[in-house]
């Protein structure tokens, strides 16, 4: 298994690399449009803090499953995914509108929270629940307090399963479409909306050069993400 893992590591940036020498003149071109480079920043940052919120809330309500487990929260935990998405965003929507948050950034992150919020807490409880519940009581008895309870015992166990959480965040979130013109209104342009008629057109180059944006996006956040929490946890364990 981990053969295969590795090969798909090490085919997967050699196929991109190929496709990024052959279509190289549509996605300069496409870096060359203001329209592009803005949806680009957007996609960016809704992805960024749709992650980060995915990372929080998932984390802590999964701690709260793990330890409180009962059917009632599976059942909450699932509805989000049972609605179709469709709905949920219309009805996202009018509550946006009452709020005076539609047709805004705030308003796209927020719906982008619907169909990857549930995920992520459903993973981060799957993780707790393999813990022992009792880390807490150990670090207490050894002198600990939270912060260290978090940074060097938490953070390491929990690097797997908030990678994953990272990546199936930014997969969804780059690739929402239909929500994110519905709740955007066409403001707030994205990858997804401003890409969309690249997939659907007959123009094999120009379908190539949107996948290929769409991969390498998520494929550079997650490996930042990956960098980034594997030093930290680095350092944190070395200083302890």
């Amino acid at each position: 298994m981990r053969g295969f893992v590795a090969f798909n590591y090490l085919i997967l940036p050699i196929t991109l690399f190929y496709f990024v020498i052959r279509h190289m003149h549509h996605v300069m071109d496409l870096f060359q449009d203001p329209s592009f480079v803005s949806a680009l920043w957007n996609t960016v940052l809704i992805s960024f803090i749709v992650a980060m919120i995915n990372l929080i809330v998932g984390n802590l309500v999964g701690y709260f499953l793990a330890e409180n487990h009962h059917w009632i929260w599976d059942l909450l935990l699932q509805l989000p995914l049972l609605v179709p998405l469709l709905i949920v965003a219309v009805a996202a929507q009018y509550g946006l509108l009452l709020l005076n948050m539609a047709d805004s950034l705030i308003g796209v992150i927020l719906v982008q929270l619907l169909p990857t919020l549930p995920y992520a807490i459903r993973i981060a409880r799957n993780r707790f629940s393999e813990l022992d519940h009792d880390i807490p009581k150990y670090i207490r008895l050894m002198g600990g307090g939270r912060w260290v309870m978090l940074t060097s015992v938490y953070l390491p166990l929990l690097q797997k399963s908030n990678e994953t959480i990272v990546l199936l965040t930014i997969v969804i979130s780059i690739s929402q479409y239909a929500t994110t013109s519905i709740v955007g209104g066409g403001i707030v342009p994205t990858m997804a909306t401003l890409l969309f008629p690249f997939f659907t057109s007959t123009d094999i180059g120009l379908a190539a050069t949107a996948v290929l944006i769409t991969v390498l996006l998520s494929m550079i956040m997650v490996w930042s993400f990956r960098l980034v929490y594997s030093g930290f946890v680095w350092i944190v364990l070395r200083r302890f």
